[in-house]
Order: C-alpha cells, then sequence, then structure tokens
C-alpha cells in the first residue's frame, strides 16, 4: 500500500515552517534547521526505522536559505518527493538536489514580490489611511496593517505550500 502523507501532518508541517522560520537562522545552516523541524512530522509519517528517519533528518537540516513566504512552495514540493522516496519513486539524491535548486528562485521571487513591492505598496496605503484621517483615528491604518500583513502573509504561504505539494514529482 502507498505511503501518503495525511491532511493534518501537512498542516503541522506548514504551521511549524510559518510560525518558526524565523527561529532558528543562523551563518551554518540558516534556515536549516527550520526546515528540518517543519520536515520532521512528515518524516514520522511516512519512515519505519529510526535509520531511515535519521536519514531523512539529516537531509533537511542542511544550508537552506529563501524568503520565507515564498520559499513555502519549497516545503511542499519537498513534502511530496518525501512521500515518493517513500513509495520508491524517487531518491533522496534527487530530494536534496531539487530543493537546492530551488533557494535562489525562491529567494529572488520572494524578495522582489513579497519584500520589496506588497510590503511597501500595503504600507503606502495604510500609511495614506491614516494620514487622511483627524487625529484621533490615525491608528486605523496602522491597525489595518497589522491585520492584513499576516493574514496576506499566511494566505500567499498557504497556496504556495500546498501548490508545491500537489506537484510533488510535477
Amino acid at each position: 500500500m502507498a505511503k501518503k502523507i495525511s491532511e493534518k501532518t501537512l498542516k503541522k508541517s506548514f504551521r511549524t515552517w510559518f510560525f518558526w522560520n524565523g527561529c532558528s537562522q543562523q551563518a551554518e545552516s540558516m534556515l536549516g534547521m527550520a526546515f528540518g523541524q517543519a520536515m520532521a512530522p512528515v518524516i514520522d509519517e511516512l519512515y519505519d526505522t529510526q535509520e531511515e528517519k535519521a536519514a531523512a533528518l539529516q537531509r533537511h537540516i542542511t544550508l537552506f536559505n529563501t524568503e520565507a513566504q515564498v520559499g513555502s512552495i519549497c516545503n511542499g514540493i519537498v513534502c511530496g518527493l518525501e512521500e515518493a522516496n517513500a513509495n520508491g519513486q524517487c531518491t533522496p539524491e534527487l530530494i536534496s538536489s531539487v530543493k537546492v535548486a530551488l533557494i535562489g528562485p525562491t529567494s529572488a521571487i520572494g524578495d522582489s514580490l513579497w519584500v520589496a513591492t506588497i510590503i511597501p505598496i500595503l504600507l503606502t496605503i495604510c500609511m495614506s489611511i491614516s494620514q487622511g484621517l483627524d487625529s484621533s483615528m490615525a491608528w486605523v491604518g496602522a491597525a489595518i496593517y497589522l491585520l492584513a500583513y499576516p493574514v496576506l502573509t499566511c494566505i500567499l504561504s498557504r497556496k504556495l505550500f500546498y501548490f508545491g505539494y500537489k506537484s510533488g514529482l510535477e
């Protein structure tokens, strides 16, 4: 019977990445530890022996550096590849190669699209709202930003994560 990642495990993996991706940034592996932590529930579900689990975790705590929101597509793709690997449809080397190949494009697209375009536009809109109101209501723009930014970030990251998972080997 083919192994399949449950929806519960995918949600846990996404939430771990989304909320904790910035907590492990350090010089040696950048976001590698966060990537490995996000992959841990997937690995626990897919592999049976401690040796298989250890090898898979070791694969994912290596250097990984990307823009975290757009980079969530990498997590989704790797989840799909780990599922394929557990079913004998790909190799660990392919997983590592794909993961490394995705670092550059997701960093460039994420920084250009999210960090340098969406966030400044959202800030500009919210500051304009605050300036257009009288001083007792100037907080409204900041409140809109404080709500809109995490919601938009979560929607973007989640859509890309699940798109990546569904893409998998494709």
